[in-house]
Parts: C-alpha cells; structure tokens; sequence
C-alpha cells in the first residue's frame, strides 16, 4: 500500500509543478514528529528547485545542490503529522506491518571508533527510503520525468546528507540523471 500511494502522490505533484526550468526534485524525509505514539516518526516533502531559483548557479555547487539552500515557494507533503495528509496513516500501516513498534536510533552503532557517523537512521528509516527510491526508479525508467522536464534526478535526501542517501539516489536515478549531484556530493562531503 505504501508503495502505491507514494507513486500516485509523487506524480500527482510532478504534474502540480508549473515551471519549466526544473532541474532536480527532492523527497526530504526528515524523523522529528510524533503520531499515535511513535516518537521520531517521519515526516516526507517533496520540493523541487529551478533554474531561476539557483540563480543559475554552476553545476556543482552547494546553491544547486544543498536543499537548505533551495527558494522554494511550494512543498508537497507526502507524510507528515502537521499537515494531516492521508500518507500519515499509510505510513503508519506501514511500520506496523513492518513489525516496528518504536523508533528509535540504536546509540551504540551510531558511531566508529574515529566518531563518524555510521548508522542508518531511526529504526524502519534506511527501509523507507528503500521504498521511496524503488518508487521513483520505476517513475525514471518510466519515461515521466523524461517526457516532463527532461533527464532530471529525483534525489532522496535528509538535510544532513547522511552516506547513505547516496545508495538512494543511486537506486532511484539509473539513468544518469544524478551525476552533477554525486559530483556535488564527492566534493562536499568526502574530502
């Protein structure tokens, strides 16, 4: 269920979106909320950011590539307590069908030995990403975004750019729509 609402609700909003300048698209999924007892539940947005935006900023640059940097004006939420949307509950179902009663990081495989950061996020988060990403690689190999704005990325992200969104945006975007981001990324992140 979870994977057919987020395919519906994401290209619901890629077809919502009105510019024609689009150059990448994030699914921010941030663990911060509560709902029916779940601390650090997720929350899921989507944003999209524009050539005119970025100020047509180069290529690899933080202001293309950094979502704390993006000017948006819209976000669509896919899951969030806050703004009750219908994703919420699904969400839910989800974890309950998963078998995961509480979210939580487990603290002692947070960290090596040298205090970087090695986990996968709150119990069911590294999963749900999975998810997100197998969503919008069957949306890319399907032409959608192709047809609509080109060969843009779909990028799956949380606002500290942990390692692992890496895999995500890998799985999500086969096609080479993310190789300006990995350069980003590479630049940014692991020097």
């Amino acid at each position: 269920m979870l994977k057919q609402y987020l395919y519906k609700e994401i290209l619901n909003h890629i077809n919502e979106i009105a510019e024609d300048d689009v150059y990448a698209i994030s699914i921010l999924v941030e663990c911060n909320n509560c709902y029916k007892g779940f601390e650090n539940f997720p929350s899921i947005v989507m944003l999209y950011n524009t050539e005119k935006d970025c100020d047509n900023a180069p290529e690899c640059s933080e202001e293309r590539w950094n979502i704390a940097e993006w000017d948006n004006s819209e976000e669509f939420f896919l899951a969030d307590e806050d703004e009750c949307v219908d994703g919420t509950e699904v969400l839910y179902q989800w974890f309950v069908s998963q078998g995961i009663s509480e979210i939580r990081e487990d603290e002692s495989s947070m960290y090596d030995d040298d205090m970087n950061y090695i986990g996968k996020g709150p119990t069911g988060y590294y999963d749900l990403c999975c998810e997100i990403a197998g969503v919008v690689n069957q949306i890319q190999n399907e032409d959608i975004m192709r047809d609509r704005f080109k060969n843009i990325p779909i990028l799956i992200v949380d606002y500290d750019y942990s390692w692992y969104i890496v895999d995500f945006v890998k799985i999500a975007n086969t096609n080479g729509q993310a190789e300006k981001f990995f350069e980003y990324y590479k630049n940014e992140f692991n020097d």
